[in-house]
């Protein structure tokens, strides 16, 4: 194989071809490469933060969660009981009222009893002496006698 002009230009040109591409083609392809490496590599760790976050608002939003239940628990709970205390001042209250009402009730009864009892008092009373005033103008007749009571009763 016989080596001549033609072959040693080839390889002259393909070393300059080389050098070339390594002094001005090949640093910008690598910087390009680096670049992407590194906005991938701040890409995935980005990501990777954001996971965390995620993972960390999921943690944060739960025990909020559980707080808000146990607050909203605990004011259920002190509504219930005001709830039940005023119901139960309420039944007390109407215990109380009723109560005084029927004692009122029981006075007014008593009172209506008294003169009622009075007037009926009254009443035979004036019929006794409405009944002896005629038997004593009257002869003495018991036959009369009744007649004339039973006379008195139905006039009053």
């Amino acid at each position: 194989m016989d080596i001549n002009v033609t072959l040693l230009v080839e390889i002259l040109t393909f070393a300059i071809l080389v050098w070339m591409t390594m002094k001005y083609i090949w640093p910008p392809i690598l910087h390009a490469i680096e670049e992407r490496q590194k906005k991938i590599a701040d890409g995935l760790a980005a990501a990777e933060r954001g996971e965390l976050n995620l993972k960390l608002a999921r943690k944060n939003v739960k025990e909020q969660l559980k707080k808000t239940k146990a607050e909203s628990t605990n004011i259920i709970d002190q509504a219930n009981k005001q709830a039940a205390k005023i119901i139960e001042a309420a039944r007390d209250n109407a215990e109380k009222e009723s109560k005084k009402i029927l004692a009122l009730a029981k006075e007014e009864i008593a009172t209506e009893m008294e003169t009622t009892k009075r007037q009926l008092y009254e009443q035979t009373v004036n019929l006794a002496i409405k009944i002896s005033s005629k038997i004593l103008s009257e002869k003495i007749d018991a036959k009369a006698h009744k007649e004339l009571i039973d006379k008195i009763i139905e006039e009053t």
